[in-house]
């Protein structure tokens, strides 16, 4: 028990520095201690403590070393296992919430617990799911779990350990891995479910499903453990954030809710290497200073990295809206006027993104010459739509700019699009037409006929991660030229990030952005149809 009290005492002194969020929790637990309807089981929590103990890690230097708990673990379970209610003598936690940067043992500590709540809680039929926002991810845990219990019964002979589950005979326990489906989750009978990298899911609907699954148990656990994200008001993994902060600080009373929150303080400085314990309670342990030294060297270098470092290994909460490319280094792109007829018989690759009827559209030519990739770019709108826009005054600008082309009637007229490509190909050999599919399939027929290499371009992320990294690469490092054009410019202005869990990216008009970004999304498809077929070009590429 030791660990376990001396984590206490030094978060309490200020040895080990913490945020906010960990000084209120151990207040609040502390404080739950001498309650009179509650009390602390350290007999329990030290058997707890010497199961795990007796696994044995099964990875990395540590590997076939004790499996024994880090302080900081100590504490979080000690507090989850051992503050019970005295009138029942059941767990006064039934509801986890653990919030942690990535790379801190977080997988690990709730394999090592979940062994203890199927093998050794005494709990009559314990039935543990792991489910996550994909039946992989929640694998990840759940082959932690069968690991940690092979190296306590390494012949099976206790522990039947198959491909989704696990059993334990001799209580009827069973640990199962699920897929993120809540429909197939009615009908159990939990007694603890843990809900892997809970920042990535869209809805309450599987948590509501697991809680409800536990009203026939006596002391019910469910574990949500993540790291932050950027989903953030109204998605559940961030209003259950807020609503952490609330009863830590007091705001709101649920005894049953234990949050253990390690984050930076707001007004932090998430480059000093001093608060990064903060978010990283295992660090110099588990994860070191200087791989969290090259993920911040990493985020600087690439803007595209900047939401993935935030949120996983510094546990910031992050808007997707964050800012791409800085308008000054797009303008340093555009210095001089891309004439398309300076590159006569040279390679093109043209990205196309059609209107949905009253919108503008927009078509872009990349051409590869000298170690420099070229763009232009035209863009059209119908009249009605250039009128009444709440963009009129920009519109009008860019028209007399010279960077605006004018449809008449009120929808899109692709016939100029048409006329432009076939006026490309008189000057350049067109390689390609990059195009998304939707509403556009008489369109490519009609380019087809015409002899034109079409090819679609899917709208997702992996789609547009590599060119979108490529672009940023290329602006940032002078080698893209870029056709001289307010509207693009502007357009880019318009422009942030969407990122996935895997840190695949792609453009998005800013979240109550009124403007328009299709300049930026057929530059992207232009440089992805080179990506694909770069046709002997003398350039290397490299993707970040």
């Amino acid at each position: 028990m030791k660990g376990y009290y001396q984590y206490i005492e030094d978060v309490r002194s200020g040895r080990i520095k913490t945020s906010q969020y960990i000084r209120q929790a151990v207040e609040r637990l502390e404080g739950f201690k001498v309650r009179p309807d509650m009390y602390f089981d350290e007999e329990e929590v030290q058997r707890c403590f010497d199961f795990i103990s007796y696994m044995k890690e099964w990875s990395g230097v540590a590997a076939g070393k004790s499996g024994a708990l880090l302080p900081f673990q100590k504490w979080i379970v000690g507090s989850v296992i051992g503050i019970k209610w005295k009138a029942t003598g059941t767990r006064v936690c039934k509801d986890v919430f653990m919030i942690v940067a990535r790379k801190n043992a977080k997988t690990s500590l709730i394999a090592k617990l979940s062994a203890y709540l199927m093998i050794a809680d005494n709990e009559a039929n314990p039935f543990i799911g792991c489910v996550a926002s994909s039946r992989d991810q929640a694998r990840i845990l759940f082959e932690a779990a069968q690991k940690y219990m092979k190296t306590i019964d390494p012949k099976g002979d206790v522990l039947k350990l198959y491909r989704n589950y696990i059993k334990f005979p001799q209580n009827d326990g069973e640990f199962h891995v699920y897929s993120s489906d809540a429909s197939n989750m009615d009908g159990y009978n939990f007694s603890t479910a843990i809900c892997d990298e809970v920042h990535s899911y869209k809805d309450n609907l599987l948590i509501s499903v697991l809680r409800s699954s536990m009203g026939a148990r006596k002391q019910p656990l469910l574990i949500q453990i993540t790291t932050a994200g950027f989903l953030l008001d109204g998605y559940p993994c961030f209003e259950t954030y807020k609503v952490a902060i609330e009863v830590l600080a007091g705001v709101k009373e649920d005894p049953t809710f234990f949050p253990f929150i390690y984050m930076l303080d707001p007004d932090d400085d998430w480059e000093d290497e001093d608060n990064w314990i903060k978010c990283n309670p295992a660090i110099d342990v588990v994860v070191s200073r200087q791989y969290l030294r090259e993920q911040l060297t990493l985020s600087k270098n690439d803007s595209t990295q900047i939401v993935p470092v935030k949120t996983k290994n510094f546990n910031i909460w992050c808007s997707a809206a964050s800012v791409w490319i800085k308008q000054e280094d797009i303008a340093a792109c555009m210095k001089q006027k891309v004439n398309v007829e300076d590159f006569q018989g040279l390679v093109g690759y043209v990205g196309v993104d059609l209107a949905s009827v009253g919108d503008t559209t927009s078509m872009t030519v990349m051409i590869p010459k000298d170690g420099k990739f070229y763009f232009k770019t035209w863009t059209f709108v119908p009249r009605d739509t250039f009128v009444n826009s709440p963009n009129h005054e920009l519109y009008q600008k860019f028209y007399n700019d010279g960077v605006l082309i004018i449809s008449e009637g009120n929808i899109t007229d692709y016939q100029l699009i048409t006329n432009k490509i076939v006026e490309l190909s008189k000057i350049i050999q067109i390689e390609g037409i990059y195009y998304d599919q939707y509403n556009s399939s008489q369109w490519a027929i009609q380019c087809t006929e015409l002899g034109f290499n079409m090819c679609p371009f899917r709208q997702g992320l992996q789609s547009f991660n590599n060119p979108t990294k490529e672009l940023e690469r290329l602006i940032l490092s002078r080698q893209a030229v870029i056709d001289k054009s307010t509207m693009v410019l502007w357009m880019f202005g318009n422009t942030v990030l969407r990122t996935d869990h895997a840190s695949n990216v792609k453009p998005e008009k800013g979240k109550g952005v009124s403007g328009k970004i299709d300049a930026v999304i057929t530059m992207i498809e232009s440089l992805g149809g080179y990506l694909e077929n770069p046709n002997g070009g003398e350039f290397e590429i490299f993707v970040i």
